[in-house]
């Protein structure tokens, strides 16, 4: 596991995202594996409906 920074490429992502969900955690997150290429480990519903590369 790295902890990567959160820099204005992501806030920018974040914002651009096309999703209803306002949690700004999960969107960061989100937005963070997009830009980086990677694959998420969660059991949220959400995030899984809207990003399709998850493991759980």
């Amino acid at each position: 596991m790295n902890i990567l920074p959160v820099d204005d490429r992501i806030w920018v992502a974040n914002i651009d995202l096309d999703w209803d969900h306002r949690d700004p955690a999960d969107r960061t997150i989100v937005a963070t594996a997009m830009i980086h290429g990677l694959q998420l480990i969660t059991s949220d519903s959400r995030i899984r409906s809207f990003y399709a590369d998850t493991i759980w």
